[in-house]
C-alpha cells in the first residue's frame, strides 16, 4: 500500500530529538548551572521543559529558532501567530520532499479562528489534500461563536473544495464523553458535512483523568489505513497523533453484467419481423396471466434473434464522452502511429506525428468529457444532473458482495423488524373492502373503463427509453420501436385486467436493485431496495392512475394544497402555500408553527389494511 504520513501539529509538535542526547544526570547537573549558548543567550524555557540545542547540544536558546520556532532539519515550518494576545498559535512541520500551497485565502475567511491551512497536490488529482491545523482556545474566541465560526467555515469548504479534506489540533473538546452538551454540538457539526474524527485512543492522560482533545477529522475516513498516538511527555502533556492515509486511487473492480448486444441490431429488421409475429394467440384464451405469458415469450423470442442478451465483463467505469466518431478516429490514427514508431527503423518524423496525435486525442477527450458535464449539470430536470452524479462522476469502484437470499429476506422483513408488525392475510385485507356500503347512483361513483388502443398507443409512445428493465427481460427502447403492433394486444390484455378487477402476477414481480447509501457497507440496513417492475406493467398503471386523477379532480376531491402527484402541481406549490401562509400570520400578528416530520421506512412499513 503506497501511503502518505502526514505529522501535523496544534498547539503541540512532535519534534524529533537530536543526534546527541544527554543522559538523565548529566541534565540535572545542567539545570542548577546558568548555561550560556556560544552565541551568549540563556536558555529558553517552554512549557517548564527544557529542549536540547542542536547548535550547542545544551538547552534550546532563542537564536537557535526562526521567528520563535523549533526548525527540524528537512521540513518546512508553516506558523500562524496570534495577532492580538502573546504567545502561542499554530504551526505545521512539513516534509521538504512534499509540495504544498499556503491557503491565506481560507485563513482569511474567519480570521477569528486559530487556523493555518496547506493545499497538498498530491501524486495525482485523486490524492490532492487540504490540510488544516485548529486549535481552539476560549482566551481567543468563546465556546459559542467557535462553533458557529468552524460551522461557517465548513459549509464553505464544503462547496469549494472537491478533494480529500483533514483538520487536525488540539479541540479542548472531549471526544470521550458523547453526552457532553458541547461534544454533542461538535459531533453534530461533523455529521451534517459527513466528516469523521477518527482518534480514538485518549491523547492527554493524567493521573485522574483520560481526555480524547486532539482529533483528526477527514471527508475520506475509509483512506485511512491507521491512526494511534506517539507519547511526547518531553515537549507535553499531550500525545501526538498520527494517521497513515492511502492516496491510490481506488481501482475499478471488474463485474459482470447483463445488456442487449445492439451493435449489428437493424430496427427496421426487427420491426418486420415484430410485425409478423401470431399475436392473435393472445385471443385464444381468458386468462390475463396466459396472455400476458403468450405476449412475453414472443416478445423475448423475437427480441433474442436481433438484440441477443449476452454477459459482458464491465473493467472501467462508464466514459460516454468516448463514443465520439471524432474521438474513435483519433484513437485509431494514435494506434497505428505508436506500432509505426515501436519499430526500430523509425525516424523522428514518426514519433513526432505520434506525440502530436496522442495529445490531439487527450485534449479531444478532455473537452468532450467536459461538454457532456456541462450539458448535464445545465439541464432543467434533476433526474438527468444525478445520472452523470452517480454513474459518471462518482462510480462505485467495488461490487455488491452480499448474499442474496440473506438480503430479500431483509428486504422483505423490514415492518416485522421495525415496528414487529405481523404478516396480513389476504382475508384481513379484502374484510373491509367487503364490508363497505354499495355506492350511490348519483353519478358521482368511480368505475375504471375500458381503455383505447390509441391511449395505450400514447402511452407507450411516452416512455422514457432509459427506463430500467424487469424480470422480462423486455426494454423501454424496444417496446417503442415497436409500439404500432404491440398496442393492439396489449389493449387486450389490459381490458381483460379491467374488467375481471385483476392485476397479473407476472407485473407483481419486481427485479430489487440494492443501491449502497455509504461507500463502505457494514450491514444490510445501509442499502437501499429499489424495485424495478416490468415496462408493460408500467403502461397499466398509468392509465388507471389517469382515470383515478381525473375521477378525483372532477369531483374535487382533493384539498387544493395537496400537490403530491398532482397535474401542475410541484414543490413550488407547496413552499408558496408556505409562504403565503407565514406572510399572512405575520400581518395579523400571529405566531407561525411548522411541524416538519420525515417518517423512517415509511413506504416500507404502510399499512395496507388501512390504504385499502
Amino acid at each position: 500500500m503506497a501511503s502518505q504520513h502526514l505529522i501535523l501539529s496544534g498547539d503541540i509538535a512532535l519534534n524529533p530529538g537530536p543526534d546527541k542526547v544527554e543522559n538523565k544526570n548529566a541534565t540535572a547537573v545542567k539545570r542548577n548551572k546558568a548555561l550560556k549558548c556560544p552565541s551568549g543567550e540563556k536558555a529558553v524555557q517552554i512549557n517548564h521543559k527544557r529542549f536540547l540545542c542542536e547548535v550547542c547540544y545544551d538547552q534550546f536558546h532563542a537564536k537557535c529558532t526562526v521567528d520563535g520556532i523549533r526548525p527540524i532539519p528537512g521540513y518546512a515550518t508553516e506558523f500562524r501567530h496570534r495577532e492580538d494576545i502573546k504567545g502561542g498559535g499554530v504551526v505545521v512541520y512539513i516534509k521538504e520532499d512534499i509540495k504544498y500551497k499556503r491557503r491565506l485565502d481560507i485563513e482569511k475567511l474567519h480570521p477569528d479562528l486559530e487556523h493555518l491551512w496547506l493545499e497538498v497536490p498530491g501524486r495525482n488529482i485523486h490524492s490532492k489534500a487540504l490540510v488544516g491545523v485548529m486549535y481552539r482556545s476560549i482566551r481567543m474566541l468563546s465556546t459559542a461563536k467557535w462553533l458557529e465560526s468552524l460551522e461557517s467555515l465548513l459549509s464553505q469548504l464544503n462547496v469549494a473544495w472537491d478533494g480529500m479534506l483533514i483538520l487536525t489540533g488540539d479541540m479542548n473538546i472531549d471526544m470521550l464523553q458523547a453526552e457532553n452538551s458541547l461534544t454533542k454540538q461538535y459531533q453534530c457539526i461533523l455529521d451534517v458535512f459527513g466528516l469523521h474524527q477518527v482518534i480514538e485512543k485518549p491523547t492527554r492522560v493524567t493521573k485522574s483523568s483520560k481526555t480524547l482533545i486532539d482529533h483528526l477529522i477527514t471527508n475520506f475516513p475509509q483512506r485511512i489505513a491507521d491512526t494511534g498516538i506517539i507519547p511526547c511527555s518531553i515537549v507535553s502533556d499531550h500525545d501526538g497523533i498520527y494517521a497513515s492515509i492511502n492516496v491510490r486511487v481506488p481501482r475499478f473492480e471488474a463485474r459482470h453484467k447483463y445488456i442487449r448486444d445492439i451493435m449489428s441490431l437493424n430496427e427496421s429488421l426487427f420491426i418486420e419481423d415484430f410485425s409478423t409475429l401470431p399475436l392473435s394467440v393472445i385471443a385464444y384464451s381468458d386468462d390475463p396471466d396466459e396472455q400476458l405469458e403468450s405476449l412475453n415469450s414472443l416478445f423475448v423470442e423475437c427480441l433474442e434473434r436481433h438484440a441477443p442478451l449476452r454477459r459482458v465483463r464491465v473493467t472501467r467505469p462508464p466514459a460516454p464522452w468516448m463514443k465520439s466518431a471524432n474521438i474513435q478516429t483519433l484513437q485509431k490514427e494514435r494506434d497505428h502511429l505508436r506500432h509505426k514508431a515501436h519499430k526500430s527503423d523509425a525516424d523522428n518524423g514518426v514519433w513526432t506525428a505520434f506525440r502530436l496525435v496522442r495529445n490531439s486525442l487527450k485534449s479531444a477527450i478532455r473537452s468532450a468529457r467536459k461538454a457532456l458535464i456541462e450539458k448535464a449539470m445545465s439541464s432543467n430536470k434533476s433526474r438527468n444532473i444525478w445520472r452523470v452524479i452517480h454513474r459518471i462522476l462518482k462510480p462505485n469502484p467495488k461490487p455488491l458482495r452480499v448474499d442474496l437470499d440473506e438480503l430479500n429476506t431483509h428486504f422483505s422483513t423490514t415492518a416485522e423488524r421495525t415496528f414487529e408488525a405481523s404478516v396480513v392475510s389476504l382475508s384481513d385485507l379484502t374484510c373491509l373492502t367487503d364490508n363497505l356500503p354499495e355506492q350511490s347512483s348519483n353519478g358521482d361513483q368511480f368505475n375504471l373503463k375500458p381503455v383505447t388502443q390509441e391511449d395505450v398507443f400514447k402511452c407507450i409512445r411516452a416512455l422514457r427509453s432509459d427506463c430500467s428493465t424487469g424480470v422480462d427481460n423486455i426494454p423501454a427502447r424496444f417496446v417503442k420501436l415497436v409500439a404500432e403492433h404491440l398496442a393492439c394486444p396489449l389493449t387486450s390484455i389490459i381490458n381483460k385486467c379491467i374488467s375481471n378487477a385483476y392485476f397479473p402476477k407476472l407485473w407483481k414481480i419486481a427485479r430489487v436493485s440494492p443501491i449502497p447509501k455509504v461507500e463502505n457497507l457494514t450491514s444490510n440496513d445501509q442499502l437501499r431496495p429499489i424495485s424495478i417492475l416490468p415496462v408493460l406493467s408500467k403502461l397499466f398503471e398509468k392509465l388507471v392512475a389517469g382515470q383515478m386523477s381525473e375521477f378525483a379532480e372532477r369531483a374535487a376531491l382533493l384539498p387544493d394544497r395537496i400537490s403530491g402527484f398532482r397535474k401542475g402541481h410541484s414543490t413550488t406549490s407547496v413552499l408558496l402555500g408556505i409562504r403565503d401562509d407565514i406572510r399572512h400570520a405575520m400581518k395579523k400578528r400571529e405566531i407561525t408553527l411548522m411541524f416538519l416530520v420525515d417518517f423512517s421506512k415509511a413506504f416500507d412499513t404502510i399499512c395496507f389494511k388501512s390504504t385499502i
